[in-house]
């Protein structure tokens, strides 16, 4: 199973170095990231995946009704 952290992150970690740390771990799958708020944790990690894939495709549905239909 491939490690989903990396000991040298800490609190001054940005997204974007996450995004490039696993880019290849995650390319063709799907990852789902909650707490998606403008400005916000999960929004800075979606758009952080979205900027190195150019054939993701956010889906910003705010709640299981609208993933499911």
């Amino acid at each position: 199973m491939t490690a989903t952290t990396k000991s040298t992150f800490n609190a001054n970690t940005e997204a974007l170095e996450v995004a490039l740390e696993f880019a290849g771990a995650i390319r063709g799958k799907t990852i789902l990231v909650t707490g998606v708020n403008q400005g916000g944790l999960g929004f800075t990690t979606a758009e952080a995946f979205v900027s190195r894939d150019k054939h993701s495709r956010p889906d910003p549905s705010r709640g299981w009704p609208k993933l499911t239909t």
